[in-house]
């Protein structure tokens, strides 16, 4: 099993965590100045607003928190609806994968063990892995509604965007409940229908991974800097993990 701490990873915009209402309204008060609205939609509203400690311009944006399925928590620092650090520390444990030199081949929900006490994700099962390298792969012992679409038709692949394309089948099962192809024919076509309640951003991210064209997927790394994973911040609840107040930070929510 491989592990991958969280430290080191490129930092989420800097805004508020902290809710502009309800029990914890004085405390955020102390800290932002709400601004004018920006823009409201199906799944919240966004405000301008500064830092009152140094006047950074921070975006604020407001769901309902009934909306969230849960939270959790990246670091000390960093608190997240569940989803977003599910998906976070999966990449994150096979960036350290890749940084050894090991590719897995078969990322899927029955592959992941969530450490529920401490957070932790552990990404097992290395039955399928190989050595990580550039040329392209002529076989595959993974999990075959895993499988990229250059597989089905061509029998290879390359590591990297093969790895991609599982995370987005990982991603669509995490936020839709099932896994969304079966057949090879609909892997080879690649279309996508998504429930009403899953918010445009994720399902943006989700495209850019299940994306035909394994050039068109994005690289790990644009993965974490996806507008999903760095979006304006929620209205945590006050049962929620709790950040640092001086690093505050921000997440997109699935409603």
């Amino acid at each position: 099993m491989l592990t991958k701490p969280i430290q080191g990873l490129p930092a989420p915009p800097v805004t508020p965590t902290q809710p502009p209402g309800g029990k914890d309204r004085a405390a955020f008060e102390a800290e932002y100045r709400l601004g004018p609205l920006l823009g409201k939609g199906g799944f919240g509203t966004v405000f301008a607003g500064h830092r009152v400690a140094d006047r950074l311009q921070v975006a604020i944006k407001v769901i309902s928190r009934n909306r969230v399925l849960g939270w959790s928590t990246l670091s000390d620092s960093v608190t997240c609806p569940l989803e977003v650090a599910l998906l976070w520390k999966v990449v994150a444990a096979v960036q350290h994968c890749h940084a050894r030199g090991v590719v897995h081949r078969d990322i899927k929900d029955e592959n992941i063990l969530i450490d529920l006490c401490r957070g932790c994700v552990k990404l097992i099962d290395f039955g399928s892995g190989a050595l990580l390298h550039d040329e392209p792969y002529t076989d595959f012992d993974g999990t075959r509604v895993y499988s990229p679409p250059e597989w089905i038709s061509r029998h290879q692949y390359h590591a990297l965007p093969a790895t991609v394309w599982s995370l987005g089948v990982l991603l669509y099962d995490m936020v839709c409940g099932d896994i969304p192809f079966e057949r090879d024919q609909e892997i080879l076509e690649a279309q996508l229908q998504f429930p009403a309640h899953v918010s445009s951003d994720c399902c943006a991210l989700i495209r850019r991974c299940l994306a035909p064209k394994p050039s068109n997927r994005p690289s790990l790394e644009e993965i974490l800097l996806d507008p999903w994973m760095q979006a304006p911040a929620e209205e945590v609840p006050a049962d929620a993990p709790k950040g640092s107040p001086t690093t505050p930070l921000a997440w997109s929510l699935l409603p």
